[in-house]
This record gives C-alpha cells, structure tokens and sequence, in this order.
C-alpha cells in the first residue's frame, strides 16, 4: 500500500471513529435527559401519593 492510500485510509477511519463516537455521546445525552424526566415525574408521583395519604388520613380520623 503506498503511503498516499495509507494517509486516506486512516483519515477515512478517524472521520467514521469520530463520527460514531458523535452519535454515541448524542444517544447517551438523549437517555440522560430521559432519566431525569422520568426521575422528576417519579418524585412528583410520590408527592402526590404523600399527599394522598395525608388527606386520607385525616378523613380517617
């Protein structure tokens, strides 16, 4: 392989490397965000059945 190709050939791969590792952190964002919507969504269910349990129990009494 003379040097010219070599040169092509690596840079051709550092591109595809950089790219999928572009798309890799860019999934991995997105599944972060995921997470923390769904953790805010957990804590707020979790007030609202504190709630819930509150206001039952003074019904109860």
């Amino acid at each position: 392989m003379d040097p010219i190709t070599m040169f092509l050939a690596n840079t051709a791969l550092v591109i595809a490397s950089a790219g999928g590792l572009f798309t890799l952190c860019n999934q991995f964002s997105k599944l972060t965000a995921r997470w923390s919507v769904n953790k805010a969504k957990k804590q707020e269910l979790q007030a609202e059945f504190a709630e819930f349990l509150k206001v039952r129990a003074r019904q109860g009494k």
